[in-house]
Parts: C-alpha cells; structure tokens; sequence
C-alpha cells in the first residue's frame, strides 16, 4: 500500500487506494482515486461487495480536472471488524481488473453473490422510501433513498442509477441500526432530472434494484 495520498499515486499509474484501520470503531476508512467516468461509483462499490465487505459510509469528490477521489467507511460484513489485509488486497485487485483492464464487475459481484444476501438483511421490513429533489442543488437532482440495509446494497443502487444513464456526481451514505439514508446528487444527459415520467422510471428501477419483493412506498418531492 502506498503511504502517499492516494490522489499523487494514481496520477502515475491510474489507480491508488489507501486504507487506515480503526480497531476502536471496528472500521476501516478507505480512499480511492481515478479518474471519474460513467458507471465508476458503481465499480467500487462491486469491488467491496465482491469481497464480502459493508459500506457504512461514503463521500465522492471530483476535481476540477475530472479525478475523483471517494472517501469510504467500511467493515468485514461477516464479522462486523474492520476490513482484513486480505480483504483489501482482493478489493485493490479487483479495482484494477476492473478500471484499467476494462473487465465487467458484474462478474465478480454475481461470484459472492448468494453470501452477500445472507449479508446484513434487516432484522425487520424497513419500508423503502425514494425522494426526487430538485430544490437542494442548483445543477443536480438529489435522490434520497432510505431502506434497510444489506451487503452488496450501494452496487445494486449505483448499478440501477448507471445502468439508466444516470450520472452520480455526488454521494453521501450513513448507516444506523441497519437503516440506511442515502443521497445521491445525480444529472441525466447533464441536466437535472424534472420530467416526471423519468423520475417514475428511475424510482422502479430502483426500486427493482433494492427489494424486488418487498412493497416500496415511494414519492417524488414536487419540482
């Protein structure tokens, strides 16, 4: 692992991660930086998911000059601890095949597949609930989606809203009591999203992508 910010290294070779252990939270703080591009946010998600570890929070900054660097809370799924060197090693791994070997991360997810969803379902249905805000940003529609939690949750989330065409500019992902509370400053075709046929289609693709079988109670905050 490179010491350096991860922003110096990744501008030699593509890609850096850095990772920071807190034994005393049970988390690990992880940061990687790229260069931006449709479907990325989706991509390291599917690189966590793919080696069984939870995101219990997230903060996505891109530069002026179109690097990004996201800033990630996380853990070992399975033990609730924080993310084990072997666990790293696997995610940087997978980042490289993926983001500058140009494989299809669908592979990796859909290998852990069936131990993500015995993952972190919630103890209780949580009742999904997705928001379109157009009043927040003065150039992105904010999505806010509230769920219960899983492992593997924010690539499903981040798949859907890319497989749409859907540009994730920012995020910001918490975490409690296996609840999450997500908001992602998202554009379509580099504008804001106020048709309300869109929004209906981007709400049920979403919801698809976050409880297929469970009711969603979804609305869509006038614009």
């Amino acid at each position: 692992m490179n010491n350096r910010f991860p922003e110096l290294a990744a501008r030699a070779t593509g890609l850096a991660l850095r990772c920071d252990t807190h034994e005393d939270t049970g988390m690990s703080e992880v940061v990687v930086c790229t260069r931006d591009r449709l479907g990325l946010f989706s991509e390291i998600a599917g690189g966590f998911a793919s080696q069984l570890v939870n995101v219990e929070g997230a903060a996505l900054f891109t530069l002026d000059d179109g690097w990004v660097v996201d800033c990630f809370t996380v853990n070992d799924a399975a033990n609730d601890r924080p993310m084990t060197p072997a666990q790293f090693q696997g995610v940087g791994r997978v980042l490289r095949e993926v983001i500058l070997e140009g494989r299809d991360i669908r592979g990796y997810v859909e290998h852990s597949r069936r131990r993500l969803f015995a993952l972190l379902q919630p103890r209780a249905p949580i009742r999904t609930r997705i928001e379109f805000d157009n009043t927040a940003s003065a150039t992105d529609t904010v999505i806010d989606i509230e769920t219960g939690d899983r492992t593997g949750l924010l690539y499903d989330i981040a798949r859907a809203l890319s497989g749409m065409g859907v540009d994730i500019l920012s995020a910001r992902i918490m975490t409690d009591a296996r609840r999450v509370r997500d908001a992602f400053y998202v554009r379509l075709n580099n504008a804001k999203i106020e048709d309300y046929a869109t929004q209906t289609a981007i709400r049920n693709g979403l919801q698809e992508a976050i409880l297929p079988a469970m009711t969603a109670d979804s609305k869509v905050v006038p614009t």
